[in-house]
This record gives C-alpha cells, sequence and structure tokens, in this order.
C-alpha cells in the first residue's frame, strides 16, 4: 500500500510514471495493490493518469477529521468513473444547517460526523461549538462544509474557514482549484481570497503552469470561465509554485499574502521616471 496526500502527491506520482512509460523504462508497479490518500482533494484527471499506469492498483480517497473521524470514502478501479471530492458517506454522517437540524439531501452544510472524542483539550468555547449531541448521539462538527446528494453519495465543498465571500456570495476554494487543476498545462493550483473595498474579498489564485510557453493567465482565466460563475474566476494571479508543507498541505497564511502582495502590486500608481 502507498499513503498519498491527493493531488499534491498524486499529480508528480503520475508525471514521473509518465514519463518513465515515454522513456521505454516504465516503473515496476506489479506488488503495488492500492494507493490511499486523505488530507488533500484527489481529482478525477489524476486518479485516472494513475490507474492508466498502474492498472491492478485500487484508489481509496477518504475525507474526515481528527475530531469526527471518517466522513466519506470512495473507492475506483481501472475502468471506474472517477470523480473529486465525491464519496460513500460513513454511517451516521449528516448535513447541517445554520439552525444545527439536520437538512433535506441536496441541501448545503456542515458535515457532522459520530464521533468518539469529547472535546478540545481547555478550549470549552472551541469544544461546545464542535462537538455536539444530536439525537442522542455523541458528533463532531469540525467546519467542513458539504451535502448528501439525491443519489446519496456526498459531496464535500470545502473548509468553512476557507470559504470566500465575495459581494454577499459564497465560493469554495476547493471548486475553483479543482477547475484550474483539470486544465493539462497546470500543475497546481490553490486558491484563496483577497480583500477588496468594494465587494469585501474578491477570488485570488496561486497558479502553477506544467509548461512556462503552455498558456497565458488571461487565455487560462477565460477557459476557466466557461466552468465557473463570473464572480467565482480569479481576479489576481500568482504564477508560483502553491506553498505547500512537507505534508502536502496548503501553508494558507502564506497563500493568502502571496496574491494580496500581488492585488496591491496591481493597484499601485505606475513609477514616475524623473531621468
Amino acid at each position: 500500500m502507498c499513503a498519498i496526500v491527493g493531488d499534491a502527491f498524486g499529480r508528480p506520482l503520475a508525471e514521473s510514471l509518465e514519463a518513465a512509460a515515454e522513456a521505454g523504462v516504465p516503473y515496476d508497479t506489479g506488488s503495488l495493490r492500492v494507493i490511499c490518500s486523505a488530507g488533500v482533494a484527489f481529482s478525477a484527471d489524476t486518479k485516472q493518469r494513475l490507474l492508466a499506469h498502474i492498472p491492478e492498483v485500487a484508489l481509496l480517497d477518504a475525507c474526515g477529521s481528527t475530531e469526527g473521524g471518517t466522513f466519506g470514502f470512495s473507492v475506483v478501479r481501472r475502468g471506474d468513473p472517477a470523480s473529486t471530492a465525491t464519496f460513500t458517506p460513513a454511517p451516521g454522517t449528516i448535513v447541517l444547517g445554520p439552525d444545527g437540524a439536520e437538512v433535506p439531501r441536496g441541501e448545503t452544510g456542515l458535515i457532522a460526523a459520530v464521533t468518539f472524542g469529547a472535546g478540545y483539550y481547555k478550549h470549552p468555547e472551541r469544544t461546545a461549538k464542535s462537538f455536539r449531541t444530536i439525537s442522542g448521539e455523541p458528533y463532531a462538527v469540525p467546519g467542513d462544509y458539504g451535502r448528501i446528494e439525491d443519489d446519496g453519495t456526498l459531496t464535500l465543498l470545502g473548509r468553512g474557514g476557507s470559504t470566500i465571500n465575495t459581494g454577499g456570495e459564497k465560493v469554495f476554494p476547493e471548486e475553483v482549484e479543482a477547475v484550474l487543476r483539470s486544465f493539462p498545462y497546470v500543475r497546481d493550483a490553490v486558491v484563496a481570497g483577497v480583500p477588496d473595498d468594494r465587494l469585501g474579498e474578491v477570488v485570488g489564485a496561486i497558479v502553477e503552469f506544467a509548461d512556462a510557453g503552455a498558456t497565458s493567465v488571461d487565455d487560462l482565466m477565460a477557459a476557466a470561465g466557461e466552468q465557473l460563475a463570473g464572480y467565482k474566476v480569479p481576479r489576481h494571479v500568482v504564477v508560483a509554485p502553491p506553498p505547500r508543507g512537507p505534508n502536502g498541505k496548503v501553508d494558507l497564511v502564506r497563500a493568502r499574502q502571496l496574491v494580496a502582495d500581488a492585488s496591491r502590486a496591481e493597484a499601485a500608481p505606475p513609477q514616475r521616471n524623473n531621468s
């Protein structure tokens, strides 16, 4: 078994497999049976790229939290349809509305999962917010948004703390990131909110291109606009490898700083040359 952290590890792994196959020296993956991912989005595109070179493997994608364990999981094998952020809910997983009550299928809310946890150590306020008793059962509500679809699957939308509020509209960064990463010339992408005087926040992005000359930022945003509502398309883009920790997770503080710096640089008046 091989454990990875979503696309942060999966995309470089797929690139290495593809390069080796193209060079005529493919890796021997005969002993690998399971690739397990958690912690970062594992996109459908990356799953298909891996399965193209490791046909005997099963890809296990799990979502959850330390507080509540596993919310849901998916298993994809070669020949199966692959998806991004879609899971079979774990027993007991529900979605809650603003009033704390379970919402019907198709409605967005906070994901709640049965837990054995009792709370956060010496943090009674955080414990009261994230650990609740629902129908006599202990639940963890760590702040992830999602919905139970009509077919019973769980769609993970993103962490509430990273949600961008632009002119009153909510944007889940994971949705925009999935679209940006779906283009073959994008190696990685991270989305974060940028302060804006008029709208409160606008969408910003840090994008790493697979090939520096593959496309322009304007062309990429135009292509993204064909799949996203206008307010979800990034207004400010930094072309650079997104900041990630050794575990593959985004350094969100650094990401927000980078896109904020870029927006300020764009807004600054041009320097006058007095020579």
